[in-house]
Protein backbone atom coordinates (compact mmCIF):
# COMPACT_ATOMS: atom_id res chain seq x y z
CA UNK A 1 0.00 0.00 0.00
CA UNK A 2 1.92 3.44 -0.93
CA UNK A 3 1.46 6.21 1.15
CA UNK A 4 -1.39 8.10 -1.33
CA UNK A 5 -3.13 5.28 -0.97
CA UNK A 6 -3.01 4.27 2.80
CA UNK A 7 -4.46 8.73 2.78
CA UNK A 8 -6.86 7.97 0.64
CA UNK A 9 -8.18 5.55 2.64
CA UNK A 10 -7.79 7.18 5.66
CA UNK A 11 -9.59 10.00 4.38
CA UNK A 12 -12.36 7.75 3.22
CA UNK A 13 -12.75 5.94 6.61
CA UNK A 14 -13.13 8.81 8.39
CA UNK A 15 -15.51 11.19 5.94
CA UNK A 16 -17.07 8.28 4.97
CA UNK A 17 -17.74 6.03 7.24
CA UNK A 18 -17.52 8.39 10.41
CA UNK A 19 -14.73 6.53 12.21
CA UNK A 20 -12.64 9.08 14.20
CA UNK A 21 -9.34 7.27 15.09
CA UNK A 22 -8.75 5.08 11.90
CA UNK A 23 -5.25 3.39 13.29
CA UNK A 24 -6.64 0.07 14.15
CA UNK A 25 -8.67 -0.26 11.35
CA UNK A 26 -6.00 0.37 9.03
CA UNK A 27 -3.37 -1.83 10.72
CA UNK A 28 -6.04 -4.36 10.55
CA UNK A 29 -6.77 -3.73 6.63
CA UNK A 30 -3.00 -3.56 5.97
CA UNK A 31 -1.98 -7.02 7.34
CA UNK A 32 -5.54 -8.01 5.50
CA UNK A 33 -4.18 -6.46 2.21
CA UNK A 34 -0.81 -8.24 3.07
CA UNK A 35 -2.36 -12.00 3.15
CA UNK A 36 -4.78 -11.31 0.11
CA UNK A 37 -3.45 -13.05 -3.11
CA UNK A 38 -6.44 -11.93 -5.19
CA UNK A 39 -9.11 -8.82 -4.37
CA UNK A 40 -12.16 -10.79 -6.14
CA UNK A 41 -11.65 -13.80 -3.22
CA UNK A 42 -12.11 -10.80 -0.59
CA UNK A 43 -15.32 -9.64 -2.61
CA UNK A 44 -16.63 -13.49 -3.28
CA UNK A 45 -15.69 -14.21 0.65
CA UNK A 46 -17.70 -11.24 2.28
CA UNK A 47 -20.56 -10.51 -0.43
CA UNK A 48 -23.39 -12.43 1.25
CA UNK A 49 -22.63 -11.12 5.06
CA UNK A 50 -22.42 -6.98 2.81
CA UNK A 51 -25.66 -8.04 0.96
CA UNK A 52 -27.17 -8.57 4.45
CA UNK A 53 -25.88 -6.32 6.77
CA UNK A 54 -25.92 -3.16 4.93
CA UNK A 55 -28.30 -0.93 3.19
CA UNK A 56 -28.67 -0.36 -0.87
CA UNK A 57 -27.34 3.20 -0.01
CA UNK A 58 -24.31 1.37 2.15
CA UNK A 59 -23.42 -0.90 -0.68
CA UNK A 60 -23.64 1.95 -3.01
CA UNK A 61 -20.93 4.38 -0.46
CA UNK A 62 -18.76 1.64 -0.09
CA UNK A 63 -18.28 0.81 -3.51
CA UNK A 64 -18.02 4.70 -4.40
CA UNK A 65 -15.36 4.76 -1.85
CA UNK A 66 -13.18 1.56 -3.16
CA UNK A 67 -13.64 3.80 -6.78
CA UNK A 68 -11.86 6.39 -5.29
CA UNK A 69 -9.33 4.75 -3.82
CA UNK A 70 -8.48 2.97 -6.46
CA UNK A 71 -8.14 5.99 -8.66
CA UNK A 72 -5.51 7.27 -6.41
CA UNK A 73 -3.89 4.08 -6.68
CA UNK A 74 -2.93 4.41 -10.51
CA UNK A 75 -5.06 3.67 -13.78
CA UNK A 76 -7.72 1.84 -14.34
CA UNK A 77 -6.53 -1.39 -16.09
CA UNK A 78 -8.76 -4.05 -17.62
CA UNK A 79 -8.44 -6.44 -14.74
CA UNK A 80 -8.88 -4.16 -11.90
CA UNK A 81 -11.95 -2.58 -14.04
CA UNK A 82 -13.27 -6.37 -14.09
CA UNK A 83 -12.64 -6.73 -10.38
CA UNK A 84 -14.53 -3.44 -9.70
CA UNK A 85 -17.67 -4.49 -11.60
CA UNK A 86 -17.60 -7.85 -9.68
CA UNK A 87 -17.33 -5.78 -6.50
CA UNK A 88 -20.63 -4.06 -7.45
CA UNK A 89 -22.73 -7.34 -8.96
CA UNK A 90 -21.86 -8.96 -5.17
CA UNK A 91 -22.84 -5.90 -4.07
CA UNK A 92 -26.30 -6.13 -5.63
CA UNK A 93 -25.43 -2.62 -7.67
CA UNK A 94 -25.79 -4.39 -10.89
CA UNK A 95 -27.62 -7.19 -12.46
Amino acid sequence: MTEAVETAVRKEVVNGMGVFDPIELLTFSKWVASHVQDANNVSLRYAKLWGGALSYQERKSFSDMVERVTEVAGPMTPTLRTKMLKLRERLGLIN
